[in-house]
């Protein structure tokens, strides 16, 4: 049976409400722009989702604010005048309309974004996406091989995607390391320590004294470069 979809708006909180075959209604803050997304069951009325979101708007909000903060940028509109950080470097956007194929140019400290007539905010956000995608996909390949060869490791796979906190994790059982689309816009010092830091998980699984022993002896200014991970 097909879900049912509807868009509400309660105290200001724009909420996606989809009702399925669930037992319990469930709400989501999605990244990177900390949308709301309530799974309901079928026999809900909307007054009930209206009232559930209500309950939880202040959870709501801090997670909203939380998942933001983490993906700065994406608050932008996308249009000409946001700002948009690439290896930490606030780059001024430009939106023209695509003569040729749309996609994204860098020029000096402008991040020109050339895009069909009446394309959508969505559709802007994956055009800039995939640029960016590739900037931090080409970063990650110098950097990992010369990491490898020194840990004596091999990083199966390397994905990326946007992530809701933090740099990137890493897979025990399948030993990949995925990596949050965010870090192409932090300095490249900070790629490369999570980077590292996501493979010394191959030693330690742990954060405690081991595990900072190790990142002591690969990459003794660790502590401050994950200080300007956080913004510190």
């Amino acid at each position: 049976m097909t879900a049912v979809t509807s868009v509400i708006t309660v105290e200001g909180i724009e909420v996606d409400v989809v009702y399925k075959d669930v037992a319990n209604l469930y709400i989501r803050i999605r990244p990177p722009d900390g949308r709301v997304r309530v799974s309901a069951p079928r026999r809900f009325g909307e007054d009930r989702v209206r009232q559930a979101v209500a309950d939880r708007r202040d959870w709501i909000r801090r997670h909203q604010a939380r998942i933001r903060s983490a993906h700065p940028d994406v608050a932008a509109r996308l249009t000409s005048g946001d700002v948009i950080h690439l290896w930490g470097v606030p780059h001024r956007l430009e939106v023209i309309p695509a003569t040729a194929r749309p996609g994204v140019m860098a020029e000096g400290d402008r991040l020109v974004l050339a895009v069909p007539g009446g394309a959508t905010q969505e559709r802007r956000r994956v055009l800039l996406d995939d640029w960016l995608r590739d900037r931090l996909r080409g970063s990650i390949a110098g950097l990992i091989p010369p990491w490898e060869a020194r840990m004596g490791v091999t990083v199966p796979r390397v994905t990326i995607r946007r992530m809701t906190t933090g740099g990137g994790s890493f897979s025990f059982r399948t030993r990949r390391i995925p990596l949050n689309l965010a870090l192409v816009t932090r300095a490249p010092a900070c790629l490369e320590y999570v980077i590292v830091h996501e493979m010394a998980h191959y030693f330690e699984p742990g954060h405690g004294r081991s595990f900072q022993t190790l990142m002591d002896r690969l990459l003794p200014d660790w502590r401050e470069r994950r200080a300007l991970l956080n913004g510190g």
